[in-house]
C-alpha cells in the first residue's frame, strides 16, 4: 500500500465547533436514583435487616414484659338523653344531637376534676395500692398530677357512652382506680341533683302562691264590674260587630291581595315588553306553529332543503347551485322569523290589555270595601271602649291561671324527676376488671416496629449511599451532566456470553453479540454526526486511566470498516501503547519513526487482518517524541490521511491526567468522550467536557462504557429485549441470571 498515491487535496474548511457551554459544571451533590434498582442491589441486606427486626421486636417486647409492663383496665359510663316526660321510663332516642354531645363531653371533663381526684385519693383503698405507696413521698398535688397522667377519658363516636381508662405497672390497680373515680363521680351527680332540686322546688312553691293571691283579687274586680253595667247585652252586639268586621277585613285583604297580583302581573308584563323577555305558553306557542303563513313558510323551507341536498349530492360545497339554494333557505327563516314575531307581538297586546283591564277591576272592589270597612270600624271602637275595662280583668285572670297551671305542673315533674334512678342522667354499664394480660408490650406492634425501623434504616442508608455517590453508573446519570450527547452505551464484557468475556474485536470476533450491537449503534451516531459537519478525524480519549479507549477505538473502527469506509486508526498513546497488539501489526515502525524523520508516512501505515483497516502503532520514539505531536510535520500527515482514508480514528491517553489529549484537540476536527461506568465521577466528567470549550476541536459526544445490567432502568430491558430476540424466547442477561443464559446465548438461531 502506497498512502502517497492516494493522498488528495485538502478537503474543504470543517465548519467552526459550536461554543462550549459557560459557566461552572452543571453537577450535583446529590444524584437522582431509581427506587427499584436501589432495592434491588441491596435487596440481600434488606431482607437481613428484616429479619433482625423480627428478632429484635421479639427481644424487646420481652424485656419489656419483664421489666416495664402497663396493665390497664376500663370501665364504662352511659350518658341518657333527658327524658321528655318525668312519668316515660324508657330513655331511648336523642331529643337534640348537639345538646346531648355537649352535655356527654362536659360530663367526660367533669371526671378529671380536682375535687373527685381528691375525694378519691383520700379512700383507703386507693392509699394500699402499689401506684399510690410507691408515691407516698410527693405533695398531694404532685399525686394528683400524676393520676392524671394515667387516667384517660375518652368519648368513643356514634356511641352514648364514655370510656375511663388507667393503666399502671401493678396488675390489680388500675381496675381499683377506675372504678373509685366513676363511683365518686356518680355519688358526686346525685348531691348536686338533689340540692338542686330543693332549691328549685322552694322557688315554684313560693310562685305559685304569689299567683293564687293575685287571682283572687282580679276575681272580685271582675264580679264588681258586671254588676254596674249591662255587659251582657253590649257583649252580643259587639260579638254581632265584631264578626261583620273581620269578614270584611278578610275579605278587603283578599282583594288587596289580587289587587297585587294584577297589578305586578300588569307590570311584569309591560317591561317584559320593553325588555324583549316575553315568555309565551306552549299553547300560544303552537298556535303560532299552526299559523297558516308559517305552515307555508316552513313547507317552503323542508323543500328548499330537499333541493339543498339533492345539489350536495351532485355538484358539491361550494357550488353557486348550492349556494343560491342556501341562501333562499336563510331568506325563507328570516321571514318566518319576522311572521312569528309579529304574531307574538299580538298575542303580547292582547295579554297586556286584559290584565290592565282586570287591574281596573279589583281596584274598584277594593275601594268599596276599604269604604264599609271604615264605617263598621267606628261602630266596633264605640263597642270596644265599653268593653276593654271588663276584657282587662278576663285576659289578666286567664293569664295568671295559665301561669299558675304551669307552675304546678313544673312541680309535679321536678318531684317525680328528683325519684328516678336516671335522675342524673348517667349509669355506669361497664365496670373495670382486674387485667388479664398487660397491653404492653404488644408483641405484634413491637415486631412490626423494630421490622419496619431496621428495613427504614437500612433502605435509608442505601438511598442515601446512592444518592452521594456521584459516579456514572448508568446512562441516566448522564443527564445531570453539562449539555452534552450520549452518543452510546457499551455493556460491560460479561454481559455478551457470545464474546467469552472480552471486549477487544468483539464486533469482529462475534458480529452478532450484544457489544457488536451497541458498538454498531455507536456507529451510527458517530457517523451520522461527522458527516454532518464533514469531519474525518476524530480523536476518542478517556477521562481517566481504563476507561477503555482502545477497545473503544478498535470496536469502532472495526464496525465503520465493515460499512464499506475506508478507516484508519492511530495510536498516539506513548506511554500505554495496546493498539499494535489489538490489531495484531507490526510494532517496528511506527507514529514515532514518523515523528523523527526515521520513517515515511507508506512505511508506518500497516494493514490489518480485517477489510477497508489500516492502523499507524505507536512505534518507538525518543524522549522529545510528545513536543513532536506539536510539529507541523504531524499536521501535514494528517492532511495526507484525510484524503487517503474516509475517517481516521486516533486513539488518545486519558485526558486527564496527561496533556497529550489536549494538544492532539488542536490537530483533530472532533472528539468523542469515553467513560468507564462505576468508575468516573460526574464532577471529573463535566469538567473535562468543558475544557474543549476553548479548543479547535468539536466535542462530538460521550460514550459510557462498561454498563452493567445490575443498574438497571431503561438499559437493563433493553439488554434483555436484545437476549431475549437473540434466544427466541423471554431471557435475561447474564448478570441478571447469573449466568446461567450465557450457555443459551451461544446456541442462538438468528430469526
Amino acid at each position: 500500500m502506497n498512502p502517497s498515491n492516494r493522498v488528495n487535496p485538502m478537503p474543504a474548511a470543517a465548519p467552526p465547533p459550536p461554543p462550549a457551554p459557560s459557566g461552572p459544571p452543571l453537577g450535583s451533590k446529590l444524584t437522582p436514583v431509581d427506587p427499584m434498582r436501589v432495592i434491588r442491589k441491596h435487596m440481600l441486606w434488606i431482607i437481613g435487616a428484616g429479619v433482625f427486626g423480627v428478632a429484635l421486636g421479639f427481644g424487646l417486647n420481652m424485656m419489656f414484659a419483664r421489666f416495664a409492663p402497663q396493665y390497664e383496665a376500663r370501665a364504662y359510663i352511659e350518658v341518657l338523653s333527658a327524658p321528655g316526660d318525668p312519668e316515660d321510663v324508657t330513655v331511648e332516642g336523642r331529643s337534640n344531637q348537639e345538646e346531648f354531645d355537649r352535655f356527654r363531653n362536659t360530663e367526660g371533663y367533669k371526671l378529671r376534676q380536682s375535687e373527685i381526684l381528691q375525694s378519691v385519693l383520700k379512700h383507703t383503698e386507693i392509699k394500699n395500692t402499689q401506684w399510690y405507696r410507691s408515691r407516698q413521698k410527693l405533695t398531694p398535688g404532685a399525686i394528683e398530677r400524676d393520676l392524671l397522667e394515667i387516667l384517660s377519658v375518652s368519648t368513643p363516636r356514634e356511641t352514648a357512652m364514655i370510656e375511663v381508662r388507667a393503666r399502671t405497672r401493678s396488675r390489680n390497680d388500675p381496675s381499683i382506680i377506675v372504678n373509685h373515680i366513676i363511683d365518686e363521680y356518680i355519688e358526686q351527680n346525685r348531691k348536686n341533683m338533689i340540692s338542686e332540686v330543693g332549691e328549685n322546688e322552694a322557688l315554684l312553691t313560693s310562685r305559685r302562691n304569689t299567683l293564687q293571691g293575685e287571682i283572687d283579687l282580679l276575681e272580685d274586680q271582675k264580679n264588681a264590674l258586671a254588676q254596674k253595667t249591662e255587659i251582657s247585652e253590649i257583649q252580643g252586639t259587639f260579638h254581632e260587630t265584631e264578626l261583620s268586621y273581620q269578614k270584611l277585613v278578610d275579605a278587603r285583604n283578599e282583594v288587596a291581595e289580587m289587587v297585587t297580583s294584577a297589578r305586578n302581573n300588569y307590570q311584569s308584563l309591560i317591561a317584559a315588553r320593553d325588555q324583549g323577555n316575553v315568555e309565551y305558553t306552549a299553547e300560544e306557542e303552537l298556535r303560532i306553529r299552526d299559523d297558516g303563513v308559517i305552515r307555508t313558510i316552513n313547507a317552503n323551507i323542508n323543500g328548499l332543503k330537499q333541493e339543498l341536498q339533492i345539489a350536495l349530492e351532485r355538484f358539491g360545497p361550494g357550488h353557486s347551485v348550492v349556494r343560491n339554494i342556501q341562501y333562499r333557505i336563510d331568506a325563507a327563516e328570516t321571514q318566518k322569523e319576522f311572521v312569528r314575531q309579529d304574531l307574538l307581538r299580538k298575542f303580547q297586546d292582547a295579554i297586556i290589555s286584559g290584565a290592565k283591564s282586570e287591574l281596573a277591576r279589583q281596584e274598584a272592589t277594593f275601594a268599596k270595601l276599604t269604604e264599609d270597612l271604615e264605617a263598621l270600624k267606628q261602630r266596633r271602637a264605640e263597642l270596644n271602649a265599653q268593653l276593654r275595662d271588663y276584657k282587662s280583668y278576663e285576659k289578666q285572670l286567664a293569664d295568671k291561671r295559665q301561669r299558675l297551671a304551669e307552675t304546678d305542673t313544673n312541680l309535679t315533674r321536678l318531684r317525680l324527676l328528683s325519684e328516678r334512678k336516671d335522675a342524673t342522667r348517667v349509669v355506669i354499664r361497664g365496670r373495670a376488671r382486674t387485667p388479664d394480660t398487660h397491653v404492653f408490650p404488644n408483641l405484634k406492634i413491637m415486631i412490626a416496629v423494630s421490622m419496619f425501623g431496621c428495613v427504614g434504616l437500612v433502605v435509608g442508608i442505601a438511598f442515601l449511599k446512592e444518592m452521594l455517590d456521584s459516579r456514572i453508573k448508568s446512562p441516566a446519570d448522564a443527564k445531570l451532566l453539562p449539555p452534552n450527547n450520549l452518543l452510546g452505551v457499551i455493556p460491560d464484557a460479561e454481559e455478551d456470553p457470545s464474546g467469552g468475556g472480552q471486549i477487544e474485536l468483539a464486533v469482529h470476533h462475534a458480529p452478532s453479540g450484544l457489544i457488536a450491537e451497541s458498538f454498531r449503534q455507536l456507529r451510527s451516531e458517530v457517523v451520522r454526526k461527522l458527516d454532518q459537519r464533514h469531519f474525518k478525524t476524530l480523536m476518542i480519549t478517556g477521562c481517566s486511566p481504563h476507561s477503555g479507549v482502545s477497545s473503544v477505538t478498535t470496536n469502532l473502527a472495526c464496525s465503520i470498516a465493515a460499512n464499506g469506509r475506508r478507516v484508519l486508526v492511530i495510536d498516539v498513546n506513548f506511554r500505554r501503547p495496546a493498539l499494535a497488539q489489538l490489531l495484531d501489526v507490526d510494532n517496528t515502525a511506527g507514529l514515532g519513526e514518523l515523528l523523527s524523520g526515521a520513517a515515511s508516512l507508506e512505511q508506518v501505515v500497516h494493514a490489518t487482518s480485517i477489510d477497508n483497516l489500516h492502523a499507524i502503532p505507536i512505534g518507538h520514539g525518543d524522549d522529545h517524541i510528545l513536543e513532536r505531536l506539536e510539529s507541523e510535520a504531524f499536521s501535514q500527515a494528517l492532511r495526507r490521511l484525510e484524503g487517503a482514508y474516509d475517517l481516521i480514528l486516533i486513539d488518545a491517553p486519558p485526558l486527564s491526567i496527561v496533556s497529550d489529549s489536549k494538544l492532539l484537540a488542536n490537530r483533530v476536527q472532533a472528539v468523542l468522550l469515553v467513560a468507564r461506568a462505576m468508575k468516573e465521577k460526574r464532577g471529573l466528567v463535566s469538567r473535562l467536557i468543558h475544557q474543549f470549550g476553548s479548543g479547535k476541536a468539536e466535542l462530538l459526544g460521550l460514550v459510557i462504557n462498561a454498563v452493567r445490567t445490575a443498574t438497571g432502568g431503561y438499559y437493563r430491558r433493553n439488554f434483555e429485549a436484545f437476549y431475549a430476540y437473540q434466544n427466541g424466547a423471554e431471557a435475561q442477561s447474564p448478570a441478571a441470571n447469573g449466568g446461567r443464559s450465557r450457555k443459551r446465548a451461544r446456541q442462538t438461531a438468528d430469526t
